[in-house]
């Protein structure tokens, strides 16, 4: 689904719509929408729902990189 360009376009015309209310430095520039939600059984979040970055990081490493070097 998240291969589907409708659902793409979608998010691009929400992040832009948002975007518009915060400054350049502070607009999302790029973005990736993931195949699988995170959640506490998957560990990205703790049981409060807070997220636990060190875990993100270190588990999508390499789609972070990405977004940084396209």
């Amino acid at each position: 689904m998240i291969q589907n360009e409708q659902v793409q376009e979608k998010y691009l015309s929400e992040v832009a719509k948002f975007n518009e209310l915060f400054g350049n430095w502070e607009q999302i520039k790029r973005f990736e929408l993931l195949d699988t939600p995170w959640g506490i059984e998957t560990g990205e979040l703790t049981p409060t729902m807070k997220l636990k970055r060190k875990v993100i990081m270190e588990k999508y490493a390499d789609r972070v990189e990405a977004l940084y070097t396209k």
